[in-house]
């Protein structure tokens, strides 16, 4: 199978493309490719018709849809996800349900869409060892990555800080994506990423978590159990309205924190 990654920009062009940085969790794709719809407006535009091109060209695909949520081009957003109890994890499912329903219900199988929280330099964030070595930072520390809305701003505002210097997107980013370590993010409080990786294991048929250890370790059960809580809500996604946008919603939340619940219970096992 082949697997086909749509990214809005140079720096998730650069990450994903030039330093495969999600080459540990994709070893049984046959083939790796990252399209750069070059800006969040025309992945919107765009997306439909370069999903509908790939899979004619070549239909044993998968393709996963990354957009930051901080910019995500959809405001104003419906009045329903403003007054919802989460109105950010309101947004990200509104996001999923949005550009899953432009799909062909045909193909709609092969593809995955991930608003990234917030942005892709919130990975970042995520990978305590890389920061700290790259500022010199011992007490680097963010136990909630994803809480911190502006990642870029963050960055930047500790780059002047210790390094008397602005961050660069491209030149800084890069380089810091390249001393980080997927598999620290994982590990971390960073559920969005979790989730990417999640799905791309379940598209390739892998029963494993990031750490490499015998598939005899694992609890089966466990991995079922996750397997039954994504189809709910997916379905669940699905179904999504703006009349039962907050019932929804709540029920979706539910089902995550369950899941992150189970995937923790794993990392303790596997540690003890």
């Amino acid at each position: 199978m082949r697997l086909v990654i749509l990214v809005e920009g140079h720096v998730e062009y650069r990450v994903l493309k030039e330093l495969q940085f999600l080459k540990p969790f994709t070893t049984e794709f046959k083939k790796v490719e990252v399209l750069n719809l070059e800006g969040n407006g025309n992945l919107i535009k765009r997306f439909k018709q370069v999903i509908e091109d790939e899979i004619e060209n070549e239909p044993d695909i998968f393709v996963l849809i990354l957009i930051d949520l901080l910019e995500a081009p959809f405001k104003p957003y419906p009045k329903a996800i403003e007054r919802a109890v989460n109105p950010n994890r309101a947004r990200y499912s509104y996001i999923q349900k949005y550009m899953r329903d432009q799909i062909d219900l045909s193909v709609r199988e092969k593809v995955y869409v991930i608003p990234v929280v917030w942005e892709i330099e919130t990975w970042l964030l995520a990978d305590r060892e890389a920061l700290a070595n790259d500022l010199k930072w011992k007490e680097c520390s963010y136990p909630d990555p994803e809480a911190i809305e502006k990642p870029t701003d963050e960055l930047n505002t500790q780059f002047k800080r210790l390094k008397g210097l602005a961050y660069h997107k491209i030149k800084d980013g890069v380089r810091l994506f390249g001393q980080a370590d997927p598999r620290r993010i994982y590990d971390d409080n960073c559920p969005h990423f979790r989730e990417l990786v999640d799905v791309l294991r379940k598209a390739q048929g892998i029963v494993a978590d990031a750490v490499d250890l015998p598939k005899s370790k694992f609890d089966l059960s466990v991995y079922q159990k996750l397997a039954k809580l994504e189809d709910e809500r997916q379905r669940l996604l699905d179904q999504l309205t703006d009349e039962n946008l907050e019932q929804t919603d709540e029920r979706i939340e539910m089902i995550e924190r369950q899941m992150q619940q189970l995937l923790e219970s794993l990392i303790r096992d596997l540690n003890v």
